[in-house]
């Protein structure tokens, strides 16, 4: 996880991502999760937001979570400061920096080392993680792919939940920005872009099956279907864990992450050494 040492140089990534970004631009970028791995950050003036929900982050580093436009949490972590930058880290706490040298502000308390995730899923935001598993797939490190403005998800299957396939053609399951992620008519999990497939698990099978995919609550992703013998299991991804609200997750590139819940949002306690100040929601 080389990718830590990036915290080091926290204070020339801000500067260079205030210095390219216009203040105008701030307020009208949304995005629905944020990840420590290849390490994605919010910029202060930007939002996290789906549906009723929205973690809003100012440009005074103020920390607010909304739903349905009413403050239900502030954060404290109000400063002096005009910029700063949410990232999440590899224990899965959140991690407020100013980018002046100054110690950043940490929020929530440290789990295990792994690769977490801030997530608005379907009826709760929260930390999840460590991984518990992926396809492989990782997203090039590169400024291109690296978009400074905001990282998207699509959260497409929730533990306990799930997905139908079709017997006579493939069943798209989600899309994220030019990804498709779908149950194909072989009983297959695929993941595709424009140039081709990018994944696909194994094996396939013959026939005209209905397909379905199901995210346990003890984290594997299964992919089953029935014939004349029963329920058969066709492909598992992911790892026996404890009960617990897991999610799968499509990613811009083509991986499939899953995660489970390790804080909900409204468990996270605030910065106590801050003062509350200037808690006016930053609206599209």
């Amino acid at each position: 996880m080389a990718d830590h040492h990036i915290h080091h140089l926290l204070p020339l990534i801000l500067a260079l991502i205030l210095l390219i970004l216009p203040s105008s631009s701030h307020a009208s970028n949304q995005t629905d999760g944020l990840f420590s791995e290849p390490y994605d950050f919010l910029v202060s003036g930007n939002n996290l937001t789906d549906g009723n929900q929205t973690l809003s982050l100012q440009p005074d580093c103020g920390l607010y979570y909304y739903v349905n436009g009413t403050l239900v949490k502030n954060f404290q972590t109000n400063t002096d400061s005009t910029g700063c930058i949410l990232t999440i880290n590899y224990f899965g706490q959140l991690v407020l920096d100013k980018g002046d040298g100054t110690q950043p502000q940490t929020l929530g308390t440290a789990g295990a080392l792994g690769f977490y995730a801030l997530l608005l899923t379907d009826d709760l935001l929260g930390v999840y993680g460590p991984r518990t598993w992926s396809n492989g797939i990782l997203r090039s490190r590169t400024l291109k792919n690296k978009n400074l403005k905001q990282a998207t998800s699509n959260n497409f299957i929730y533990s306990d939940n799930s997905i139908d396939g079709v017997a006579n053609g493939n069943a798209t399951i989600a899309t994220n920005e030019g990804v498709t992620a779908y149950i194909t008519q072989k009983c297959t999990l695929s993941v595709k872009n424009s140039a081709g497939i990018i994944w696909e698990s194994t094996p396939s099978i013959n026939g005209s099956y209905v397909c379905y995919l199901w995210l346990t609550n003890r984290g594997p992703l299964l992919l089953q279907y029935e014939d004349s013998k029963g329920l058969q299991t066709q492909w598992t991804g992911g790892v026996l864990g404890e009960k617990n609200k897991y999610v799968a997750v499509l990613r811009s590139y083509g991986g499939i992450d899953i995660y489970g819940l390790k804080d909900g949002i409204l468990d996270i306690p605030p910065v106590t050494a801050a003062v509350a100040k200037n808690i006016k929601m930053v609206t599209a």
